[in-house]
Protein backbone atom coordinates (compact mmCIF):
# COMPACT_ATOMS: atom_id res chain seq x y z
CA UNK A 1 0.00 0.00 0.00
CA UNK A 2 2.82 2.34 0.94
CA UNK A 3 4.64 1.56 -2.34
CA UNK A 4 1.50 2.21 -4.36
CA UNK A 5 1.00 5.53 -2.61
CA UNK A 6 4.61 6.48 -3.21
CA UNK A 7 4.26 5.60 -6.89
CA UNK A 8 1.08 7.64 -7.23
CA UNK A 9 2.77 10.56 -5.45
CA UNK A 10 5.71 10.34 -7.86
CA UNK A 11 3.38 10.40 -10.85
CA UNK A 12 1.57 13.42 -9.44
CA UNK A 13 4.88 15.24 -8.98
CA UNK A 14 5.92 14.44 -12.56
CA UNK A 15 2.61 15.77 -13.87
CA UNK A 16 2.91 18.91 -11.76
CA UNK A 17 6.43 19.58 -13.03
CA UNK A 18 5.24 19.07 -16.60
CA UNK A 19 2.34 21.48 -16.09
CA UNK A 20 4.69 24.05 -14.58
CA UNK A 21 7.14 23.66 -17.48
CA UNK A 22 4.47 24.05 -20.15
CA UNK A 23 2.86 26.97 -18.31
CA UNK A 24 6.25 28.70 -18.09
CA UNK A 25 6.94 28.16 -21.79
CA UNK A 26 3.47 29.43 -22.66
CA UNK A 27 3.85 32.62 -20.60
CA UNK A 28 7.32 33.17 -22.05
CA UNK A 29 5.94 32.93 -25.59
CA UNK A 30 3.08 35.30 -24.82
CA UNK A 31 5.51 37.84 -23.37
CA UNK A 32 8.00 37.45 -26.23
CA UNK A 33 5.48 37.82 -29.05
CA UNK A 34 3.64 40.59 -27.22
CA UNK A 35 6.86 42.51 -26.58
CA UNK A 36 8.13 42.27 -30.16
CA UNK A 37 4.73 43.31 -31.48
CA UNK A 38 4.41 46.29 -29.14
CA UNK A 39 7.98 47.54 -29.52
CA UNK A 40 8.02 47.38 -33.33
CA UNK A 41 7.77 50.60 -35.33
CA UNK A 42 6.38 48.58 -38.22
CA UNK A 43 7.59 48.31 -41.80
CA UNK A 44 6.57 49.54 -45.24
CA UNK A 45 3.69 47.17 -46.06
CA UNK A 46 2.12 47.66 -42.65
CA UNK A 47 1.68 51.35 -43.36
CA UNK A 48 -0.45 50.52 -46.34
CA UNK A 49 -2.75 48.77 -43.86
CA UNK A 50 -2.58 51.71 -41.46
CA UNK A 51 -3.36 54.27 -44.17
CA UNK A 52 -6.18 52.07 -45.44
CA UNK A 53 -7.80 51.62 -42.04
CA UNK A 54 -7.41 55.25 -40.94
CA UNK A 55 -8.69 56.55 -44.28
CA UNK A 56 -11.73 54.26 -44.37
CA UNK A 57 -12.69 53.74 -40.72
CA UNK A 58 -15.95 51.81 -41.17
CA UNK A 59 -16.44 48.19 -42.14
CA UNK A 60 -18.62 49.13 -45.11
CA UNK A 61 -15.97 51.56 -46.40
CA UNK A 62 -13.30 48.91 -45.96
CA UNK A 63 -15.18 46.37 -48.03
CA UNK A 64 -15.87 48.93 -50.75
CA UNK A 65 -12.30 50.21 -51.15
CA UNK A 66 -10.74 46.79 -50.75
CA UNK A 67 -12.86 45.16 -53.41
CA UNK A 68 -12.12 47.96 -55.87
CA UNK A 69 -8.33 48.46 -55.68
CA UNK A 70 -6.53 46.03 -53.37
CA UNK A 71 -4.57 42.91 -54.30
CA UNK A 72 -5.52 41.24 -51.00
CA UNK A 73 -8.99 40.28 -49.73
CA UNK A 74 -10.59 42.30 -46.92
CA UNK A 75 -10.13 39.86 -44.02
CA UNK A 76 -6.95 41.26 -42.48
CA UNK A 77 -8.12 44.86 -42.91
CA UNK A 78 -11.37 44.10 -41.08
CA UNK A 79 -9.42 42.51 -38.22
CA UNK A 80 -7.07 45.49 -38.02
CA UNK A 81 -9.97 47.94 -38.16
CA UNK A 82 -11.70 46.15 -35.29
CA UNK A 83 -8.54 46.06 -33.15
CA UNK A 84 -7.70 49.68 -33.96
CA UNK A 85 -11.20 50.80 -32.97
CA UNK A 86 -10.89 49.20 -29.53
CA UNK A 87 -7.27 50.25 -28.88
CA UNK A 88 -6.58 53.40 -30.99
CA UNK A 89 -2.92 52.34 -30.91
CA UNK A 90 -1.13 50.39 -33.64
CA UNK A 91 1.48 49.18 -31.17
CA UNK A 92 -1.30 47.52 -29.18
CA UNK A 93 -2.77 46.05 -32.37
CA UNK A 94 0.58 44.45 -33.15
CA UNK A 95 0.90 43.24 -29.58
CA UNK A 96 -2.54 41.60 -29.62
CA UNK A 97 -1.82 40.01 -32.99
CA UNK A 98 1.46 38.62 -31.69
CA UNK A 99 -0.12 37.23 -28.51
CA UNK A 100 -2.89 35.49 -30.48
CA UNK A 101 -0.26 33.84 -32.65
CA UNK A 102 1.75 32.80 -29.60
CA UNK A 103 -1.32 31.07 -28.16
CA UNK A 104 -2.21 29.16 -31.32
CA UNK A 105 1.37 28.18 -32.15
CA UNK A 106 1.86 26.90 -28.60
CA UNK A 107 -1.34 24.83 -28.81
CA UNK A 108 -0.28 23.42 -32.17
CA UNK A 109 3.16 22.56 -30.80
CA UNK A 110 1.85 20.89 -27.62
CA UNK A 111 -1.15 19.03 -29.06
CA UNK A 112 0.01 18.22 -32.58
CA UNK A 113 3.77 17.84 -32.23
CA UNK A 114 4.79 16.94 -28.66
CA UNK A 115 1.91 14.50 -28.23
CA UNK A 116 2.59 12.76 -31.55
CA UNK A 117 6.37 12.54 -31.86
CA UNK A 118 8.13 9.19 -31.83
CA UNK A 119 10.21 9.70 -28.70
CA UNK A 120 12.04 6.37 -28.69
CA UNK A 121 15.21 8.28 -29.57
CA UNK A 122 15.04 10.84 -26.75
CA UNK A 123 11.97 12.62 -25.44
CA UNK A 124 13.84 15.59 -23.93
CA UNK A 125 15.94 16.51 -26.97
CA UNK A 126 12.94 16.00 -29.27
CA UNK A 127 10.79 18.31 -27.14
CA UNK A 128 13.46 21.01 -26.94
CA UNK A 129 14.14 20.84 -30.67
CA UNK A 130 10.47 20.94 -31.66
CA UNK A 131 9.89 23.97 -29.41
CA UNK A 132 12.80 25.78 -31.04
CA UNK A 133 11.78 25.16 -34.65
CA UNK A 134 8.06 25.73 -34.11
CA UNK A 135 7.43 28.24 -31.33
CA UNK A 136 10.76 30.10 -31.49
CA UNK A 137 11.13 30.24 -35.25
CA UNK A 138 12.52 33.80 -35.73
CA UNK A 139 10.57 34.16 -38.97
CA UNK A 140 7.27 33.53 -37.17
CA UNK A 141 8.27 36.05 -34.50
CA UNK A 142 8.98 38.63 -37.20
CA UNK A 143 6.01 38.07 -39.51
CA UNK A 144 3.58 36.95 -36.81
CA UNK A 145 3.73 40.23 -34.88
CA UNK A 146 2.74 42.49 -37.75
CA UNK A 147 -0.60 43.72 -39.11
CA UNK A 148 -0.62 42.13 -42.55
CA UNK A 149 -2.60 39.17 -43.88
CA UNK A 150 0.03 36.51 -43.13
CA UNK A 151 -0.13 37.33 -39.42
CA UNK A 152 -3.72 36.15 -39.33
CA UNK A 153 -3.13 33.08 -41.51
CA UNK A 154 -0.95 31.49 -38.79
CA UNK A 155 -3.88 30.73 -36.42
CA UNK A 156 -5.95 29.33 -39.30
CA UNK A 157 -3.25 26.85 -40.27
CA UNK A 158 -2.81 25.91 -36.61
CA UNK A 159 -6.57 25.27 -36.34
CA UNK A 160 -6.44 23.04 -39.44
CA UNK A 161 -3.62 21.13 -37.76
CA UNK A 162 -5.61 20.79 -34.55
CA UNK A 163 -8.61 19.49 -36.51
CA UNK A 164 -6.42 16.88 -38.21
CA UNK A 165 -5.24 15.82 -34.77
CA UNK A 166 -8.81 15.55 -33.43
CA UNK A 167 -10.47 14.04 -36.47
CA UNK A 168 -12.75 11.72 -34.47
CA UNK A 169 -15.15 14.48 -33.43
CA UNK A 170 -18.68 14.56 -34.84
CA UNK A 171 -18.50 14.51 -38.65
CA UNK A 172 -20.90 17.44 -39.08
CA UNK A 173 -19.00 19.61 -36.59
CA UNK A 174 -15.66 18.56 -38.06
CA UNK A 175 -16.46 19.52 -41.65
CA UNK A 176 -18.28 22.67 -40.59
CA UNK A 177 -15.18 23.86 -38.75
CA UNK A 178 -12.91 22.90 -41.67
CA UNK A 179 -14.97 24.88 -44.16
CA UNK A 180 -15.23 27.87 -41.81
CA UNK A 181 -11.43 27.96 -41.70
CA UNK A 182 -11.30 27.63 -45.50
CA UNK A 183 -13.70 30.52 -46.03
CA UNK A 184 -11.88 32.76 -43.58
CA UNK A 185 -8.38 31.94 -44.80
CA UNK A 186 -9.45 32.74 -48.37
CA UNK A 187 -10.83 36.08 -47.16
CA UNK A 188 -7.38 36.77 -45.72
CA UNK A 189 -5.36 35.96 -48.85
CA UNK A 190 -6.28 34.43 -52.20
CA UNK A 191 -3.00 32.53 -52.62
CA UNK A 192 -4.03 30.44 -49.61
CA UNK A 193 -6.18 28.54 -52.11
CA UNK A 194 -3.08 26.34 -52.34
CA UNK A 195 -3.27 25.62 -48.60
CA UNK A 196 -6.99 24.93 -48.92
CA UNK A 197 -6.62 22.54 -51.86
CA UNK A 198 -3.74 20.52 -50.41
CA UNK A 199 -5.23 20.25 -46.92
CA UNK A 200 -8.58 19.17 -48.38
CA UNK A 201 -6.97 16.35 -50.35
CA UNK A 202 -4.97 15.27 -47.29
CA UNK A 203 -8.12 15.26 -45.14
CA UNK A 204 -9.99 13.15 -47.68
CA UNK A 205 -7.11 10.68 -47.73
CA UNK A 206 -6.87 10.70 -43.92
CA UNK A 207 -10.61 9.94 -43.62
CA UNK A 208 -10.92 7.60 -46.61
CA UNK A 209 -12.35 4.78 -44.50
CA UNK A 210 -15.35 6.84 -43.40
CA UNK A 211 -15.65 9.03 -46.48
CA UNK A 212 -18.92 7.39 -47.58
CA UNK A 213 -20.52 8.26 -44.26
CA UNK A 214 -19.31 11.86 -44.49
CA UNK A 215 -20.14 12.65 -48.10
CA UNK A 216 -23.27 14.61 -47.13
CA UNK A 217 -21.58 17.15 -44.79
CA UNK A 218 -18.63 17.41 -47.19
CA UNK A 219 -20.88 18.31 -50.12
CA UNK A 220 -23.38 20.51 -48.25
CA UNK A 221 -20.81 22.55 -46.33
CA UNK A 222 -18.62 22.66 -49.44
CA UNK A 223 -21.40 24.16 -51.56
CA UNK A 224 -22.24 26.65 -48.80
CA UNK A 225 -18.58 27.69 -48.58
CA UNK A 226 -18.29 28.11 -52.36
CA UNK A 227 -21.38 30.31 -52.25
CA UNK A 228 -19.88 32.44 -49.48
CA UNK A 229 -16.57 32.72 -51.35
CA UNK A 230 -18.13 33.30 -54.80
CA UNK A 231 -17.95 37.08 -54.56
CA UNK A 232 -14.27 36.96 -53.65
CA UNK A 233 -13.63 34.64 -56.59
CA UNK A 234 -15.25 37.24 -58.82
CA UNK A 235 -13.22 40.09 -57.27
CA UNK A 236 -10.04 38.04 -57.60
CA UNK A 237 -10.38 37.58 -61.34
CA UNK A 238 -11.77 41.05 -62.12
CA UNK A 239 -9.75 43.25 -59.71
CA UNK A 240 -6.92 41.59 -57.83
CA UNK A 241 -5.18 39.80 -60.70
CA UNK A 242 -4.89 43.11 -62.56
CA UNK A 243 -3.35 44.91 -59.57
CA UNK A 244 -0.17 42.88 -59.17
CA UNK A 245 2.84 45.13 -59.53
CA UNK A 246 6.63 45.08 -59.56
CA UNK A 247 7.16 43.73 -56.05
CA UNK A 248 4.08 41.57 -55.69
CA UNK A 249 3.75 37.87 -55.19
CA UNK A 250 4.35 36.96 -58.82
CA UNK A 251 8.06 36.49 -58.29
CA UNK A 252 8.58 33.67 -60.76
CA UNK A 253 9.61 30.06 -60.33
CA UNK A 254 13.32 30.80 -59.83
CA UNK A 255 12.64 33.25 -57.00
CA UNK A 256 10.17 30.82 -55.49
CA UNK A 257 12.80 28.09 -55.41
CA UNK A 258 15.45 30.45 -54.00
CA UNK A 259 13.16 31.77 -51.27
CA UNK A 260 11.91 28.26 -50.52
CA UNK A 261 15.45 26.96 -50.11
CA UNK A 262 16.36 29.96 -47.94
CA UNK A 263 13.39 29.32 -45.66
CA UNK A 264 14.35 25.69 -45.15
CA UNK A 265 18.10 26.23 -44.78
CA UNK A 266 18.36 29.24 -42.47
CA UNK A 267 15.02 31.04 -42.27
CA UNK A 268 14.51 34.78 -42.39
CA UNK A 269 15.86 35.84 -39.02
CA UNK A 270 19.49 35.49 -40.09
CA UNK A 271 21.51 36.13 -43.21
CA UNK A 272 22.75 32.88 -44.79
CA UNK A 273 26.37 34.10 -44.73
CA UNK A 274 26.28 35.09 -41.05
CA UNK A 275 27.68 32.78 -38.39
CA UNK A 276 24.12 32.07 -37.19
CA UNK A 277 23.02 31.34 -40.74
CA UNK A 278 25.93 28.96 -41.28
CA UNK A 279 25.03 27.09 -38.07
CA UNK A 280 21.46 26.64 -39.28
CA UNK A 281 22.51 25.65 -42.80
CA UNK A 282 24.75 22.89 -41.45
CA UNK A 283 22.01 21.67 -39.11
CA UNK A 284 19.39 21.62 -41.85
CA UNK A 285 21.68 19.89 -44.34
CA UNK A 286 22.13 17.08 -41.82
CA UNK A 287 18.36 17.01 -41.35
CA UNK A 288 17.90 16.83 -45.11
CA UNK A 289 20.11 13.73 -45.26
CA UNK A 290 18.04 12.21 -42.46
CA UNK A 291 14.86 13.05 -44.38
CA UNK A 292 16.14 11.29 -47.50
CA UNK A 293 17.08 8.21 -45.47
CA UNK A 294 13.64 8.07 -43.81
CA UNK A 295 11.56 9.55 -46.60
CA UNK A 296 8.89 6.83 -46.78
CA UNK A 297 8.13 7.00 -43.08
CA UNK A 298 8.16 10.80 -42.95
CA UNK A 299 5.94 11.45 -45.97
CA UNK A 300 3.38 8.93 -44.73
CA UNK A 301 2.37 11.44 -42.04
CA UNK A 302 -0.62 13.62 -43.00
CA UNK A 303 0.95 16.80 -41.59
CA UNK A 304 4.05 16.30 -43.67
CA UNK A 305 1.94 15.58 -46.75
CA UNK A 306 0.12 18.86 -46.08
CA UNK A 307 3.37 20.77 -45.61
CA UNK A 308 5.39 19.29 -48.47
CA UNK A 309 2.53 19.50 -50.96
CA UNK A 310 1.85 23.15 -50.15
CA UNK A 311 5.53 24.10 -50.01
CA UNK A 312 6.41 22.51 -53.34
CA UNK A 313 3.46 24.10 -55.14
CA UNK A 314 4.39 27.53 -53.78
CA UNK A 315 7.93 27.00 -55.04
CA UNK A 316 7.07 25.91 -58.59
CA UNK A 317 3.95 28.00 -59.19
CA UNK A 318 5.61 31.42 -59.24
CA UNK A 319 3.85 32.33 -55.97
CA UNK A 320 6.84 31.66 -53.74
CA UNK A 321 7.37 35.18 -52.43
CA UNK A 322 8.85 35.20 -48.93
CA UNK A 323 5.61 36.31 -47.31
CA UNK A 324 3.60 33.54 -49.00
CA UNK A 325 5.57 30.81 -47.21
CA UNK A 326 4.88 32.29 -43.80
CA UNK A 327 1.45 30.78 -43.24
CA UNK A 328 2.77 27.22 -43.27
CA UNK A 329 5.66 27.79 -40.84
CA UNK A 330 3.85 25.86 -38.06
CA UNK A 331 3.68 22.87 -40.43
CA UNK A 332 7.36 23.35 -41.20
CA UNK A 333 8.01 23.05 -37.47
CA UNK A 334 6.17 19.73 -37.39
CA UNK A 335 8.01 18.44 -40.46
CA UNK A 336 11.48 19.30 -39.17
CA UNK A 337 10.62 17.92 -35.71
CA UNK A 338 9.60 14.56 -37.21
CA UNK A 339 12.81 14.40 -39.25
CA UNK A 340 14.83 15.14 -36.11
CA UNK A 341 12.95 12.56 -34.02
CA UNK A 342 13.73 9.87 -36.61
CA UNK A 343 17.49 10.38 -36.30
CA UNK A 344 19.02 7.41 -34.48
CA UNK A 345 22.62 8.47 -33.80
CA UNK A 346 22.69 10.36 -30.50
CA UNK A 347 25.89 12.26 -31.31
CA UNK A 348 24.50 13.53 -34.61
CA UNK A 349 21.22 14.56 -32.95
CA UNK A 350 23.09 16.49 -30.29
CA UNK A 351 25.19 18.27 -32.92
CA UNK A 352 22.03 19.27 -34.82
CA UNK A 353 20.40 20.42 -31.58
CA UNK A 354 23.37 22.58 -30.57
CA UNK A 355 23.65 24.14 -34.04
CA UNK A 356 19.90 24.83 -34.06
CA UNK A 357 19.99 26.38 -30.60
CA UNK A 358 22.85 28.70 -31.58
CA UNK A 359 21.30 29.68 -34.91
CA UNK A 360 17.85 30.20 -33.41
CA UNK A 361 19.16 32.34 -30.55
CA UNK A 362 21.04 34.46 -33.09
CA UNK A 363 17.89 34.81 -35.18
CA UNK A 364 15.77 35.74 -32.17
CA UNK A 365 18.32 38.37 -31.17
CA UNK A 366 18.22 39.81 -34.69
CA UNK A 367 14.43 39.96 -34.75
CA UNK A 368 14.11 41.46 -31.27
CA UNK A 369 16.79 44.09 -31.93
CA UNK A 370 15.80 44.69 -35.58
CA UNK A 371 19.24 43.92 -36.98
CA UNK A 372 20.65 41.66 -39.69
CA UNK A 373 17.45 39.85 -40.71
CA UNK A 374 16.74 39.13 -44.38
CA UNK A 375 14.05 41.86 -44.43
CA UNK A 376 15.66 45.26 -44.93
CA UNK A 377 12.67 47.21 -43.61
CA UNK A 378 12.73 45.22 -40.38
CA UNK A 379 16.34 46.30 -39.91
CA UNK A 380 15.67 50.01 -40.42
CA UNK A 381 16.87 52.12 -37.45
CA UNK A 382 13.61 54.05 -37.18
CA UNK A 383 14.01 54.94 -33.50
CA UNK A 384 17.49 56.41 -34.04
CA UNK A 385 16.38 58.50 -37.00
CA UNK A 386 13.29 59.86 -35.28
CA UNK A 387 15.25 60.62 -32.09
CA UNK A 388 17.88 62.46 -34.13
CA UNK A 389 15.23 64.60 -35.82
CA UNK A 390 13.65 65.33 -32.43
CA UNK A 391 16.99 66.37 -30.93
CA UNK A 392 17.81 68.65 -33.86
CA UNK A 393 14.45 70.32 -34.31
CA UNK A 394 14.23 73.89 -33.07
CA UNK A 395 10.67 74.50 -34.20
CA UNK A 396 8.36 71.76 -35.48
CA UNK A 397 6.20 74.22 -37.43
CA UNK A 398 9.17 75.45 -39.48
CA UNK A 399 10.69 72.00 -40.09
CA UNK A 400 10.13 69.93 -43.23
CA UNK A 401 10.89 66.20 -43.50
CA UNK A 402 11.16 64.55 -46.92
CA UNK A 403 11.38 60.80 -47.40
CA UNK A 404 9.98 57.91 -49.39
CA UNK A 405 9.70 55.91 -46.17
CA UNK A 406 6.10 55.79 -44.97
CA UNK A 407 7.10 54.65 -41.47
CA UNK A 408 9.13 57.72 -40.52
CA UNK A 409 6.72 60.08 -42.24
CA UNK A 410 3.73 58.59 -40.39
CA UNK A 411 5.17 59.11 -36.91
CA UNK A 412 6.50 62.61 -37.60
CA UNK A 413 3.28 63.75 -39.27
CA UNK A 414 1.37 62.70 -36.16
CA UNK A 415 3.75 64.84 -34.10
CA UNK A 416 2.95 67.92 -36.20
CA UNK A 417 5.94 67.94 -38.55
CA UNK A 418 5.53 69.14 -42.12
CA UNK A 419 6.21 66.14 -44.34
CA UNK A 420 6.52 65.05 -47.96
CA UNK A 421 6.07 61.34 -48.70
CA UNK A 422 7.50 60.48 -52.10
CA UNK A 423 6.27 56.89 -52.47
CA UNK A 424 2.83 56.84 -50.93
CA UNK A 425 -0.39 55.25 -52.11
CA UNK A 426 -2.35 58.01 -53.77
CA UNK A 427 -5.80 56.62 -52.88
CA UNK A 428 -5.11 57.54 -49.25
CA UNK A 429 -5.17 61.22 -48.33
CA UNK A 430 -2.45 60.84 -45.69
CA UNK A 431 -0.06 59.38 -48.29
CA UNK A 432 -0.86 61.60 -51.27
CA UNK A 433 2.04 63.49 -52.85
CA UNK A 434 1.47 67.20 -53.38
CA UNK A 435 2.24 67.84 -57.08
CA UNK A 436 4.04 71.03 -55.99
CA UNK A 437 6.30 69.19 -53.57
CA UNK A 438 9.49 70.43 -55.23
CA UNK A 439 8.40 74.08 -55.06
CA UNK A 440 7.44 73.62 -51.41
CA UNK A 441 10.91 72.29 -50.65
CA UNK A 442 12.88 74.90 -52.60
CA UNK A 443 10.87 77.76 -51.07
CA UNK A 444 10.88 76.37 -47.54
CA UNK A 445 11.90 78.88 -44.86
CA UNK A 446 13.39 76.69 -42.17
CA UNK A 447 15.19 73.42 -41.59
CA UNK A 448 14.76 70.49 -43.96
CA UNK A 449 15.56 66.87 -43.15
CA UNK A 450 16.00 65.05 -46.46
CA UNK A 451 16.21 61.26 -46.12
CA UNK A 452 17.35 58.65 -48.63
CA UNK A 453 16.90 54.89 -48.38
CA UNK A 454 17.33 51.89 -50.65
CA UNK A 455 15.42 51.96 -53.94
CA UNK A 456 15.26 48.50 -55.59
CA UNK A 457 16.59 48.37 -59.12
CA UNK A 458 13.69 48.40 -61.54
CA UNK A 459 11.28 50.38 -59.32
CA UNK A 460 11.76 53.50 -61.49
CA UNK A 461 9.90 55.95 -59.28
CA UNK A 462 9.95 59.22 -61.21
CA UNK A 463 9.40 61.48 -58.20
CA UNK A 464 12.08 59.79 -56.13
CA UNK A 465 14.58 60.03 -58.99
CA UNK A 466 13.80 63.74 -59.32
CA UNK A 467 14.16 64.13 -55.56
CA UNK A 468 17.63 62.52 -55.58
CA UNK A 469 18.71 64.75 -58.45
CA UNK A 470 17.52 67.86 -56.63
CA UNK A 471 19.16 66.74 -53.40
CA UNK A 472 22.57 66.67 -55.09
CA UNK A 473 22.47 70.46 -55.21
CA UNK A 474 22.20 70.70 -51.43
CA UNK A 475 24.58 68.01 -50.20
CA UNK A 476 27.73 70.13 -49.82
CA UNK A 477 25.98 72.53 -47.43
CA UNK A 478 24.11 69.78 -45.61
CA UNK A 479 24.91 68.03 -42.36
CA UNK A 480 25.11 64.36 -43.37
CA UNK A 481 24.39 61.52 -40.94
CA UNK A 482 24.36 57.79 -41.77
CA UNK A 483 22.08 55.40 -39.90
CA UNK A 484 22.31 51.64 -39.72
CA UNK A 485 25.41 50.03 -41.17
CA UNK A 486 24.44 46.96 -43.21
CA UNK A 487 27.27 44.49 -42.65
CA UNK A 488 25.84 42.13 -45.27
CA UNK A 489 25.35 44.68 -48.04
CA UNK A 490 28.20 43.04 -49.97
CA UNK A 491 26.18 39.82 -50.13
CA UNK A 492 22.87 41.51 -50.96
CA UNK A 493 24.51 43.31 -53.86
CA UNK A 494 24.64 39.99 -55.72
CA UNK A 495 20.86 40.37 -56.03
CA UNK A 496 20.74 44.16 -56.34
CA UNK A 497 24.00 46.00 -57.18
CA UNK A 498 22.57 49.38 -56.16
CA UNK A 499 22.35 48.55 -52.46
CA UNK A 500 24.11 50.98 -50.11
CA UNK A 501 26.23 50.07 -47.08
CA UNK A 502 23.85 52.03 -44.85
CA UNK A 503 20.12 51.66 -44.39
CA UNK A 504 19.38 55.38 -44.33
CA UNK A 505 21.16 58.67 -45.04
CA UNK A 506 19.90 61.92 -43.55
CA UNK A 507 20.77 65.42 -44.80
CA UNK A 508 19.95 68.35 -42.56
CA UNK A 509 19.80 71.41 -44.79
CA UNK A 510 18.28 74.82 -45.23
CA UNK A 511 16.42 75.13 -48.52
CA UNK A 512 17.75 78.61 -49.05
CA UNK A 513 21.26 77.34 -49.76
CA UNK A 514 21.87 75.05 -52.73
CA UNK A 515 24.84 74.82 -55.07
CA UNK A 516 22.72 76.13 -57.92
CA UNK A 517 22.14 79.48 -56.25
Amino acid sequence: MWLATNKEYGEIMVRQRAVFMYATLFLFLVFLYGYVGYSSYGYDDEFYTIADVESYPTFAQQLAINNSVDIHPPGSYLICLFLWKITSDWHLVRMISGIVNAVFIFLFWKLCIVNRLDNTNGILVNTIFSFLVTCLNPAILMWGTSIRWFTYVFPCVCVLGLLMNHSKINKWLFWEMVYVVYAWIFYLENTTAIIIAISFMVLLFQRKEQIKEEILPIVLFGLATLFIMAHQFYIFFTVRVNNYGYDRAKGGILKGVIYGAENMLCGQGVMPVSIWGIFLIFANLILFISFVLNIKKIVSNEYNQFFLGTYIIYMVSGLGALRNYTGIFPLQGFFVSVVFANMHKKVVKNIVLVLTVLGTVGGLYNVITHTDTTKNQWNMPFAEVIDYIHDNTEDVDSTLVISKDAVIIYYLRNEGYNVILLEGYQQFEQQQLNPNWKDIWENWDGDVFALTTFEPTGRNNKEYAEYLETLEGYKQQAEHVEFGYDRYAWFKRFLDPGLSDTYLDLYRINSGSSDDE
